[in-house]
Order: C-alpha cells, then structure tokens, then sequence
C-alpha cells in the first residue's frame, strides 16, 4: 500500500473515523511549506511499501492548508503531526518529525 492523499472532510471521515475493518490508521498532518513535513515523508512512504506493507494498517497524508477543518477538528497545530487511529478511534499522536517514536507507537498498536 502507499500513502493515500485525504482531501475532503468526507473522505477523512469515510476512511479514517468510520472505519470498523480492525486496521490501524496512520494519518500524516502535513503542509507543503513545512521542511521537517518533506524530510520524513520518503521514510513514511517506504514504510507504506516496504516494512508495514504487509502489516495490518493503512497511511493517510492530510494538507493542513487544503484540508483545514479536519486538521483543526482533529486540534492540529503543529507540522507535522501523525494521529493514529483504530476503529474510528484516536489511539495515539506524535507531534514532530520523530521517526522512533512514531514507529514505537505504531508497533504498540499491532
């Protein structure tokens, strides 16, 4: 799987916080503008593809600047922020570009 772009409230709302189907959700709060938002996307991208491909979750990215009312419904305030969420549920957040603490706690969830 690759990361999928979310770019409406509906669709967020559809893939992310209706979803009963057991996965883990990764959603990426980014902004195009953000340098440490454009470092850690390649590793976040790999992962999709490569370490987690067979695991049991799915990666989202959200533009904070397209898609402003789920990142503040969501209280992004920071870039880039990664919520993870688990049948509809928010389970767990890492706020930054923090690749060990993101893969720890997304681990903590399989």
């Amino acid at each position: 799987m690759t990361v999928s772009s979310i770019n409406t409230p509906s669709e967020f709302e559809s893939q992310v916080l209706k979803a009963q189907d057991g996965k883990v959700k990764i959603v990426d709060f980014y902004a195009t503008w953000c340098g440490p938002c454009k470092a850690i996307a390649p590793m976040i991208e790999k992962w999709s593809t490569n370490q987690y491909a067979d695991a049991n979750v799915d990666f989202f990215k959200v533009d904070v600047d397209v898609v402003g009312d789920v990142a503040r419904a969501q209280e992004v305030s920071a870039m880039p922020t990664f919520i993870i969420f688990k049948d509809g549920q928010k389970v767990d957040q890492v706020i930054g570009a923090d690749l060990r603490g993101l893969k720890t706690k997304l681990d903590a969830q399989l």
